[in-house]
């Protein structure tokens, strides 16, 4: 038995959404995938879990369905959340410690596709450790997401919990 993993999606019952199918059956390890539908803009929303032990075949899986996605959502807008498990990656400073090979690919990936990274604060605290962004948001789009809020991890969890996170793409429409 495995220890870790696996994704959610909640949907708050009052929005429209259906399954993303294509995206869901992609070969990456762990993501799911839903289109939520406004009057005004649809967004195309997935999470992700890669585990830190994630083969180098996985990994390029994940490379590939962050570009299916973002295809996918041509003609809407993109929110991609997950636990990435890349400590290397600082986003803030658009940098990449040395030594992974999957982090650079990842991080350049992400650039490639113009995904912004959302997340301002650390995600995982273990004591004796530093902490560290594990957790991202990306959207396709500045200012698509107005507010983030960190709450204390539930149990014996080492992330953060219950990222709240305040899309405003209902009131925004792509051109």
């Amino acid at each position: 038995m495995s220890k870790g993993g696996g994704v959610l999606l909640y949907i708050k019952d009052t929005l429209a959404s259906e399954e993303v199918q294509t995206l869901n059956s992609d070969h990456f390890e762990d993501s799911v995938w839903a289109k939520i539908v406004s009057q005004n803009s649809n967004i195309i929303g997935g999470v992700c879990y890669r585990s830190p032990t994630s083969t180098d075949v996985n990994n390029g899986r994940l490379l590939q369905l962050l570009d299916s996605a973002v295809n996918y959502a041509a003609s809407a807008h993109v929110m991609i959340l997950g636990d990435f498990n890349y400590p290397g990656i600082d986003y803030d400073n658009l940098a990449v410690a040395q030594g992974s090979k999957a982090a650079t690919d990842f991080f350049d990936k992400t650039m490639d596709l113009f995904l912004i990274q959302n997340i301002t604060e650390c995600t995982r605290y273990r004591q004796g450790q530093r902490s560290s962004k594990l957790d991202y948001v990306f959207t396709d789009e500045e200012n698509l997401v107005e507010n983030v809020e960190y709450f204390p991890p539930l149990g014996k969890s080492d992330h953060v919990c219950g990222l709240h996170i305040i899309p405003v793409f209902t009131w925004r429409h792509r051109v």
